[in-house]
C-alpha cells in the first residue's frame, strides 16, 4: 500500500477532483469525458449530500476558525496492481485513517476511484472541528507511514518502500522525541484551560502521561517508561504554568456568584435595613455600617 497526504486551500478544488467524472482535451482542443461514474462515496463522516452539499457543509465548519490557511486534509491510499480491498475493508481502513490522524470527530468523505489499473482510494477532512479544534498537520507523513505498515499486515498486502524507512535511526530517534514532545505540548495546553490548581493540573495531566514530577528547579512529565521530558522543553516551564494556574483561579472566583459585592449591592442594602435606615452622617452607625462592608469584602478577596 502507498500513502500520500497534503494540505490543501480548498474544499471546492479537492471535492471537486475527487467527486467529478475525468474530463480531458483530444487534439482538437475539445473536451471529452476519458472516465464516466469514476468515483464512488464509500463513507461520509459527519456530512452527506452531493458534492455542492459537501462543499457547503465543510465551509460552514470551517468559519468556525478561518485563520487556519490550509483546512482541507486529502489523504490517497493505493494498493499495488492486482491487490483488491472489499469496500467494506476501505471503509474499515479509512476510519482507521481518520484515528491515526485524530480528525475522526471531525467532517470527511472516503471515495473510491475506479480510472486507474490499481485500486485506490481519497479521503478528504476538515481539519477544523465542531468545537473550533484544528487537527494539526505535523507529523502526520511519519504516522500515516506507521498505519500504512498496520493495514499492509493487517489485510496481508505487499509491503511498498517509503521515504521514512531510509532514515537512519538517529533521524528516526529525533522524530519520535519531536511527536512525543508535540503531544505532551497539546496535553498541557488542554489541562491548562480548566485546571485552577497543581492537585487538578495533576490529575488530568495523568489522562496523559505516565507521571508528573514537581520540585522547586521545575516540572517534568514520564510519557514512556524511560521517556521524561521537562515542562520548558515542551514550551511550558513551571512558572509558566503556576501563573497560568492563578489567572485560572482568580477569574474564576470573579466568575463566582457573591464573590465581589458592589456599593449598592443586596447585602449593602441589608446591612443598613439591620443598622437603620435613617443615619446622620459621620455617625457611629454609618461608621460601623462602613467597617462591616469592609470586613466583608475583605474575607471574600481572600477566598
Amino acid at each position: 500500500m502507498t500513502s500520500c497526504i497534503q494540505d490543501q486551500v480548498s474544499f471546492h478544488t479537492r471535492l471537486s477532483y475527487c467527486l467529478e467524472d475525468k474530463i480531458v482535451l483530444d487534439q482538437d482542443g475539445k473536451e471529452q469525458m476519458e472516465y464516466k461514474n469514476r468515483a464512488e462515496i464509500l463513507y461520509y463522516n459527519q456530512c452527506f449530500g452531493d458534492k455542492q452539499d459537501l462543499i457547503r457543509q465543510f465551509n460552514e465548519v470551517y468559519k468556525l476558525k478561518k485563520n487556519v490557511s490550509r483546512p482541507v486534509f486529502h489523504i490517497e491510499l493505493a494498493l499495488a496492481p492486482g491487490e483488491q480491498l472489499s469496500k467494506r475493508n476501505w471503509i474499515e481502513v479509512s476510519l482507521d485513517c481518520a484515528r491515526t490522524l485524530e480528525f475522526e470527530n471531525n467532517q470527511f468523505v472516503a471515495v473510491l476511484h475506479k480510472d486507474k489499473h490499481y485500486q485506490h482510494i481519497h479521503i478528504i477532512a476538515n481539519r477544523v472541528g465542531f468545537d473550533r479544534s484544528l487537527a494539526y498537520g505535523r507529523f502526520s507523513v511519519y504516522k500515516l507511514n506507521v498505519f500504512r505498515r498496520d493495514m499492509e499486515n493487517r489485510y496481508n498486502l505487499s509491503h511498498t518502500v517509503n521515504h521514512l524507512d531510509r532514515l537512519s535511526n538517529e533521524q528516526k530517534q529525533m522524530l519520535r522525541k519531536n511527536i512525543r514532545l508535540d503531544k505532551l505540548r497539546q496535553a498541557i495546553r488542554q489541562t491548562l484551560r480548566t485546571a485552577c490548581d497543581l492537585p487538578a493540573f495533576e490529575t488530568e495531566m495523568k489522562k496523559h502521561v505516565t507521571k508528573v514530577f514537581r520540585n522547586e528547579k521545575g516540572i517534568a512529565f514520564l510519557m514512556d517508561p524511560w521517556v521524561v521530558f521537562r515542562g520548558s522543553e515542551a514550551g511550558f516551564s513551571w512558572e509558566k504554568i503556576k501563573l497560568t494556574l492563578q489567572q485560572n483561579k482568580e477569574l474564576q472566583h470573579k466568575q463566582e456568584p457573591g464573590s465581589k459585592q458592589e456599593p449598592g449591592s443586596k447585602e449593602e442594602q441589608q446591612l443598613k435595613q439591620e443598622l437603620g435606615s435613617k443615619q446622620e452622617p459621620g455617625s457611629k452607625e454609618e461608621q460601623q455600617l462602613k467597617q462591616e462592608l469592609h470586613s466583608r469584602h475583605r474575607i471574600s478577596h481572600h477566598l
